[in-house]
């Protein structure tokens, strides 16, 4: 997020960001470590993060519908 990202980009590693207001409330970040990535491992980086986010919310949205599923099943048992 462009958002975050102008106010952790210039910290270096041990520091900590001023408070942000988001949507969620207020969030301060710990720079841990900064690494720089380019070319393929960028790539690379940035693929991982689509995977990770995409199964997420793909669980979501699974849970949600398997949800909706079961509210409307008509299940009948018979002995």
């Amino acid at each position: 997020d462009p958002e975050f990202e102008s106010h952790i980009l210039p910290l270096n590693p041990g520091e900590y960001s001023a408070p942000i207001k988001t949507r969620l409330g207020y969030q301060i970040f710990k720079l841990e470590s900064k690494e720089l990535l380019s070319g393929e491992a960028l790539n690379q980086a940035r693929q991982q993060v689509r995977a990770v986010l995409q199964r997420d919310k793909f669980q979501n949205r699974l849970g949600a519908w398997m949800d909706e599923v079961r509210k409307k099943a008509i299940i009948e048992i018979r002995l």
